[in-house]
């Protein structure tokens, strides 16, 4: 006779489809143009978003080093890409 337990069995799930670029603005609260919704907003001290939803992980991050290559994020440090809904 066996006393050993089955291993609990997690449910299959599809992994993440929608990925959005987190920053942090570590500079005073800035006026920032959206090239995507053609708008200025206000980007406070902390964490932020941009309004672009990526397809995967990958295609998010590699924008996201374009756009720091270039020099888009002077006040805000890059802090990864999340599923959306996750918060860095």
């Amino acid at each position: 006779m066996s006393t050993e337990t089955a291993p609990e069995e997690k449910p299959i799930t599809k992994p993440p489809t929608r990925w959005r670029n987190w920053h942090l603005n570590d500079g005073p609260k800035t006026l920032a143009y959206c090239d995507v919704c053609r708008t200025f907003e206000w980007v406070y001290r902390g964490p932020y978003h941009g309004c672009r939803i990526w397809p995967s992980k990958d295609s998010a991050e590699t924008q996201a080093a374009l756009e720091v290559k270039s020099g888009a994020y002077l006040s805000s440090q890059y802090l990864g890409a999340y599923p959306e809904g996750e918060r860095p």
